[in-house]
């Protein structure tokens, strides 16, 4: 998991910049892109709903989101299997002059002990664990989350599984929204909402 992780994670940020092998591929690499702008898009909108002030970012990559959220004031504990993007996300902070409020982990999140937090961040982590309950578990003392979680019998369900797990040997989990509720158990108060192939998950904020 580590080894296919270490270049991956920095690879996959190439799409945010419309670079990158799945970037050339024909309305497929637009729509992806798109999709993941938008779960930064939506993950800082519920940052200001909720009113977070520190925030765990899981699979954090080179840290797009948590250097942005640094930039509204909130300190950011980021985690990513990979050192590499341990390393850019750590160099990334220190040019937007938040590095004192993003404090990055090269980790394994089965190992972590997370600190308090007033929100928990995945943006595109939780499903490649091959189970991500424990992981959900040591989080619960979190009162909230966003979440953006893979859609279960969505058309590119069979792409994503050629890709990921037969080319790529990697654990690729998909969802409905009572496998989420499953999953998410200790957040009773969840809202769920489907969004292209995938599902946004937070909890409810007042107002």
């Amino acid at each position: 998991m580590t080894t296919s992780w270490e270049k991956e994670a920095v690879v996959f940020d190439e799409i945010y910049e419309g670079g990158g092998l799945v970037a050339k591929i024909p309305l497929l690499g637009p729509f992806i892109q798109r999709g993941i702008i938008e779960r930064q898009n939506r993950a800082l909108a519920f940052l200001q709903a909720c009113g977070a002030r520190t925030i765990l970012d899981l699979g954090c990559g080179v840290g797009r989101l948590a250097v942005a959220a640094a930039q509204q004031g909130v300190t950011v504990y980021g985690y990513d299997i990979s050192a590499p993007a341990i390393a850019q996300a750590q160099e990334r902070a220190q040019k937007a002059g938040v590095s004192d409020r993003c404090h990055f982990v090269t980790a394994d999140l089965l190992r972590v002990d997370f600190p308090q937090a007033d929100a928990w961040f995945d943006l595109g982590c939780l499903h490649y664990l091959p189970d991500p309950a424990p992981v959900v578990q040591k989080l619960s003392h979190v009162p909230h989350l966003f979440s953006c979680l893979p859609m279960k019998g969505h058309w590119l369900s069979p792409v994503h599984y050629l890709y990921r797990t037969v080319l790529r040997g990697q654990k690729y989990l998909e969802f409905s929204e009572t496998e989420i509720r499953h999953l998410l158990a200790a957040y009773p108060h969840l809202q769920i909402e489907a969004s292209g192939m995938v599902y946004y998950v937070t909890t409810a904020v007042a107002g």
